[in-house]
């Protein structure tokens, strides 16, 4: 398994337009089935001539909660695309812990494909 970033797929609302996930996991050639979806299905490498990551990663800072959502949904749309953990990061508090770093807390989400409602932690 590989992890990259700014690794640039076609994007899965088929407009042909090239996006990147803020970090995305995929494997090595030899541990790639041969896709059984008939041409035109999901393209077999990216735009870098790898394997499709498997995993997606998208961490929202200044990105709405909506945004992101929507965004992770697009990728669950992809076939080879089998997890998408979506972060979403808010705002600083006015607290501060012992080395004088502010409290911040965070959403995160789990889609799984096959599974319905994505889980989600709040910390």
């Amino acid at each position: 398994m590989f992890v990259v970033m700014d690794r640039y797929h076609f994007s899965p609302s088929g407009n042909g337009e090239l996006i990147a996930a803020d970090v995305s996991i995929y494997p090595n050639m030899n541990f790639v089935q041969p896709s059984n979806l008939p041409y035109p299905g999901p393209p077999p490498r990216d735009k870098n001539d790898t394997p499709h990551a498997r995993i997606v990663c998208e961490v929202g800072n200044c990105q709405t909660t909506i945004n992101r959502e929507s965004k992770c949904q697009l990728w669950m749309n992809q076939v080879y695309v089998r997890y998408v953990l979506g972060i979403k990061l808010h705002k600083k508090r006015n607290t501060r812990n012992d080395r004088e770093q502010y409290h911040r807390s965070m959403t995160a989400k789990l889609w799984q494909q096959g599974v319905a409602d994505p889980q989600e932690v709040r910390c």
